[in-house]
Order: C-alpha cells, then structure tokens, then sequence
C-alpha cells in the first residue's frame, strides 16, 4: 500500500485484496465512512481486532459493546461473532 498517496487510497487498496466475509465487513464499514477506513494503520487495527480468532473472549465482548444500536449493530454483529459451520 505505501505506493498509494493518500491513506484512505492505502485501505480502498487494503480492502481490494480482501475477499468473502472480511471484503463484506470492509466494505460496509468504508461505505458508513467509519473511523477505521481513515487511516490505514486504524484499518489494519480494527481488522485484526474483528477477524483475529486468538483475541482473548473477554476483548471480543467487549468489542461488542461498542457496536452501534439499530440495523446496523445486526450486520456488524454477523461479522464480529465466528462462524461454528453448524447450526442449532
């Protein structure tokens, strides 16, 4: 990404390469213009944040907790909470 001027060209970049449930969640957070697609250092954080399974259960609740009320808390939460491949 360093070869892209701008930082918000450098995640746009990022978020290119991104595929399935990380492009997804990327992408609708860069479309509600979140703080995370600003910079791409606060980009590559947050993705590591939501989709880095070894985050301690704790870390994850928490994360949760700041998830916005409303639709939009629906969409986020499918991406925040790891898919088991079973369903009960």
């Amino acid at each position: 990404p360093s070869s892209y001027p701008t930082e918000r060209s450098r995640v746009a970049y990022a978020i290119s390469l991104l595929t399935s449930r990380a492009r997804e969640w990327a992408t609708h957070e860069w479309d509600r213009g979140a703080d995370c697609c600003m910079t791409f250092q606060a980009f590559a954080d947050e993705l590591r944040k939501v989709f880095d399974a070894s985050l301690p259960g704790q870390e994850k609740a928490r994360n949760l907790l700041g998830l916005w009320q409303g639709g939009e808390m629906c969409v986020r939460l499918r991406h925040r909470i790891p898919h088991s491949g079973s369903r009960k």
